[in-house]
């Protein structure tokens, strides 16, 4: 069904066109929320936000104009920002010593867990080691996705000073650990 024709059916009959918005877009917003929350959240939390997704798109359909954009990136936007969201949540529960925090880079081999344990604790070493407000803006900026301006405004410095304390703290990260980030 086309976006003119669910919003349609919308308006005609609420709880049908959420069920057709369900129909379509539950796989679409599941993906875009497990994506972001996939290493920190459990599935339940996960589906959790997959609801809150649909509950506030729920409450702002009215909002919505098809001129400026499909209903699919309208839901898009919707469940980057809950998931952003929950993130920031999550943010006061996490630390820097949880596993998990650092990608490992597809070309690099790992041949046990054991191995990619040691190697993730050792990253997370070397940040902490960085201090405040390095380790924070890297944490931020490359874990959480935060945007510069937002990092710039929480830790009450200028734009430019965070993005240059993140080129300059990935550069001492990448000399102390030979490359591997």
């Amino acid at each position: 069904m086309d976006d003119k024709a669910v919003i349609a059916l919308l308006t005609s009959d609420k709880n049908k066109g959420m069920e057709q918005v369900l129909k379509q877009y539950a796989g679409f917003v599941f993906a875009i929320v497990r994506s972001r929350l996939d290493n920190v959240c459990d599935s339940s939390e996960i589906e959790d936000c997959v609801s809150d997704v649909f509950i506030k798109f729920s409450d702002v359909w009215e909002s919505y104009e098809p001129e400026k954009s499909s209903l699919k990136t309208y839901l898009g936007v919707i469940a980057k920002n809950l998931a952003s969201n929950c993130l920031r949540d999550k943010k006061a529960t996490l630390s820097l010593d949880d596993d998990g925090f650092i990608e490992i880079p597809d070309n690099y081999d790992l041949t046990d867990e054991a191995a990619e344990k040691e190697l993730i604790k050792t990253v997370i070493g070397q940040i902490k080691l960085l201090g405040p407000p390095d380790s924070d803006i890297i944490f931020r900026k490359y874990y959480l996705g935060q945007s510069t301006k937002r990092i710039a405004k929480d830790l009450k410095l200028t734009a430019s000073n965070v993005d240059v304390r993140a080129h300059r703290a990935m550069e001492k990260l990448r000399n102390i650990l030979g490359g591997m980030i």
